[in-house]
């Protein structure tokens, strides 16, 4: 049977894809509820097993920041709804001793690293990959690398790298 245990990975201990300082901060428990527990640990697998082939790719320790978000500490970082965080298919996080999440996204991005999103946001690297069409039923993965920067209006437009 599905647990947080299943989450389990070389270099990764269940807990590193709760954890949340925003949530440590306000009180919030970042887990999801009973009623889609079994749907969010199952994403979230499939996040371990990204994030292990990252670890593994970089040969470099990986700190995650903040993998699933429960619907409060999502509301409380100011994100969407909609955010992968929400469906346990995304992970922001940093590796100081391989370097700086441009040196990441870049290396990432030159082994062909199969990812949704490859994005640098503020001082981290946000990742996210899809679920099969099978399982999901979503579009394939976008390959979309790079940043969102503001324009000159002032709204926030895609730069690949």
């Amino acid at each position: 049977m599905l647990s947080k245990d299943s989450l389990r990975r070389k270099n990764f201990k269940p807990d590193d894809f709760f954890v949340s300082s925003t949530a440590n901060k306000m009180g919030f428990v970042n887990y999801p509820p009973k009623s889609n527990e079994l749907n969010i640990i199952t994403c979230l697998m499939s996040t371990a097993d990204m994030m292990q082939e990252i670890r593994d790719l970089l040969g470099k320790p990986v700190i995650i920041n903040s993998a699933y978000r429960s619907k409060k500490v999502n509301d409380a970082v100011g994100s969407k709804d909609y955010s992968q965080h929400r469906q346990g298919l995304a992970c922001d996080f940093v590796s100081p001793k391989f370097g700086t999440p441009l040196e990441i996204m870049k290396f990432l991005h030159s082994k062909g690293f199969i990812a949704d999103q490859c994005l640098m946001e503020g001082s981290w690297l946000h990742i996210s990959r899809k679920l099969s069409k099978e399982v999901m039923g979503k579009n394939p993965n976008r390959m979309m690398y790079g940043t969102f920067l503001p324009n000159s209006k002032g709204r926030r437009v895609f730069k690949a790298i």
